[in-house]
């Protein structure tokens, strides 16, 4: 569910944060019913978590899915991913943070990444913005959220919606080092792993950033048809990197002070 385009069609049911105070609706597109131009943000607490154990995730849906996300918007985002921008003075980081750990509700997260995105908000120097595990789609009607696995045996074109996530970083020593090390992660696969900055992101939230797994040709595009085979390549290296993030997360939260 939940850039370096950030596209975000297909997953963003929304929750976003500052949500509470910050509603609005965006009149720049042409309308019609499949655009449903406001941004809605979704404000709901977790109560199983403490606040500081909370995120906020953007969860957006693709068109295909009955609530419908406008494509056209969305493709606008993907085509702003750049190279990762550096760091820039942003006094409203603690209050969009602290408004981001309340608007959370983690059962909006893909299941397989919960422990994450909700391991992340404890990080006293960056929140979570929007995250996908990423679905393969290899059966006519599908369920285009289905959290299922590739069969290993061969077979026809997979429709692959991107796995990523995005965090805002503090511009701190600490946001400073997470940057670094967030940039390091494509080494995984650097055909298939991108980190970078998204201006739809960028433009609400200052010092965003993403890493995304798809196909370097495909990077612009919210979902991408893959081979069989590729496909099955494509989700090895979505495990890998979600292990690699969750192994980032256990280092960052083992440093003093982390929290």
């Amino acid at each position: 569910m939940n850039l370096l385009r950030f596209n975000g069609p297909h997953s963003l049911r929304c929750i976003m944060s500052a949500a509470r105070s910050r509603a609005r609706t965006t009149t720049a597109e042409p309308p019609n019913e499949r655009m449903q131009l406001t941004e809605l943000w979704v404000v709901t607490g977790w109560p199983a978590l403490p606040v500081a154990a909370r995120a906020v995730v953007i969860h957006s849906r693709s068109a295909a899915d009955p609530r419908r996300y406008p494509d056209e918007w969305s493709r606008r985002r993907l085509e702003t991913f750049s190279k990762p921008r550096e760091l820039v003075d942003y006094g409203r980081f603690s209050e969009d943070r602290e408004d981001a750990l309340q608007a959370l509700d983690l059962r909006n997260v893909d299941e397989p990444i919960r422990e994450i995105v909700g391991g992340f908000g404890v990080l006293s120097h960056c929140f979570t913005l929007q995250s996908c595990h990423g679905h393969f789609l290899y059966a006519p009607d599908q369920d285009p959220h289905s959290l299922a696995r590739l069969p290993n045996r061969e077979g026809g074109r997979v429709r692959y919606r991107i796995a990523y996530m995005a965090f805002c970083l503090e511009n701190s020593p600490r946001g400073h080092a997470m940057r670094v090390a967030l940039a390091q992660i494509p080494a995984i696969d650097m055909d298939y792993v991108q980190f970078g900055s998204a201006d739809w992101f960028w433009q609400r939230h200052p010092n965003s950033y993403a890493l995304q797994v798809e196909p370097a040709r495909h990077m612009n595009k919210d979902e991408a048809v893959l081979t069989h085979a590729e496909a099955l390549h494509t989700q090895r290296i979505r495990d890998l990197f979600f292990v690699e993030l969750e192994r980032f997360l256990r280092e960052q939260l083992r440093e003093p002070g982390a929290g």
